[in-house]
């Protein structure tokens, strides 16, 4: 038998266990508090209010039932003969790709009327599937007979404006290639290495600073100056690892740039327009 004191601060009760290796251990009186506050706070879960919004006057109604879904219609509504009618929402048909008005905010797989009743015929050639265009009336292959296809990808991608894709998301941020085939870690680091690029300045991303361990952003060769990004607002050296400290021990040219509101990847006009007042002092004249 082995004598231990209550885990509960409040509680100072000394009792016997039986397990020597017993250490975190509660008194009965605490055990029961413990559960008793347990089983009403399962008792206050299952009895909470549950609230919807309608979403034809906006309104917030508590209601009784769980399981009602979010495109909730208050009671006031309901009993009204004389309410509008319901929010129309504007969805594109999974077969033919036209727009279409519904009164489901919820729908996503909907089908207009020229496709709700019209069977789609599948063509089997060589263990293969096709099916004709209804626009173009060319053959394009689907993956299976239950596929809602109707129309081949030229057309459906008519009116898409394909965006180039700049940048890949990570965990940390943004990484990416630029347009002359160096590598950039950041969307701010971007902004700099396309500025550069377009006023056809040479520079080398990432070089390293001198025989030291540390690296800086960006490096112009005919300047002699080294580029520091600060897209974090920086302001002791500790917060820059020794990067400053480091420069001026070494009686190195260095430059801080803040970045620019505006991206590369949304606005290329406006920020190369941006970069140009704050990077001026390296055109060549």
């Amino acid at each position: 038998m082995f004598r231990r004191k209550c885990a509960n601060p409040v509680c100072k009760n000394v009792f016997v266990v039986d397990k020597p290796r017993a250490t975190v251990v509660y008194c009965s009186d605490c055990r029961n508090k413990n559960e008793a506050t347990r089983k009403q706070n399962i008792e206050a879960y299952q009895n909470r209010n549950t609230t919807r919004i309608c979403y034809n006057c906006g309104e917030t109604e508590t209601i009784n039932d769980v399981h009602v879904p979010n495109t909730y219609l208050c009671s006031k509504c309901v009993a009204d003969p004389t309410r509008k009618n319901l929010t129309v929402y504007k969805r594109k048909c999974n077969v033919c790709g036209t727009i279409i008005e519904t009164k489901k905010k919820l729908a996503t797989v909907v089908k207009c009327d020229k496709c709700k009743n019209v069977k789609l015929k599948t063509i089997e050639r060589e263990s293969r599937l096709f099916r004709v265009c209804r626009e173009c009336n060319t053959e394009f292959e689907v993956t299976s007979t239950k596929s809602r296809k109707a129309v081949c990808n030229n057309c459906r991608n008519k009116n898409v404006v394909e965006r180039p894709k700049f940048a890949k998301r990570t965990h940390f941020g943004y990484y990416g290639i630029a347009s002359d085939g160096h590598k950039w870690n950041s969307l701010h680091e971007q902004d700099i290495e396309e500025w550069l690029i377009e006023n056809k300045i040479q520079h080398k991303p990432h070089p390293q600073i001198l025989k030291s361990p540390k690296h800086a952003d960006q490096f112009i060769p005919s300047k002699n100056l080294y580029l520091e990004i600060d897209g974090l607002s920086r302001e002791k050296d500790y917060e820059w690892y020794g990067k400053i400290e480091l420069y001026n021990n070494l009686n190195l040219d260095m430059k801080i740039i803040k970045p620019v509101s505006t991206h590369f990847k949304d606005n290329k006009d406006q920020c190369f327009k941006e970069l140009d007042i704050i990077l001026s002092f390296l055109k060549v004249g």
